[in-house]
């Protein structure tokens, strides 16, 4: 059930955002479980909508996004 949900937000965000490929990432925000959980309700109801982090750990993995 879970990886289906994951699956079905991948596939929408692809068409929204032409970003291709079949990697992707998907980490917890913040440290903890409470900050996790209240950084992704800020995404589900839509006040939080960015997010940064240091390109160098991207480059390091080479999960640039294409």
């Amino acid at each position: 059930m879970k990886e289906s949900r994951i699956l079905r937000y991948w596939e929408a965000f692809q068409k929204v955002s032409g970003v291709t490929g079949e990697h992707y990432l998907a980490e917890q925000f913040g440290y903890g479980k409470q900050v996790g959980d209240e950084s992704a309700e800020l995404i589900r109801i839509g006040k939080k909508t960015a997010t940064t982090s240091a390109l160098e750990l991207y480059e390091k993995m080479s999960l640039n996004p294409k």
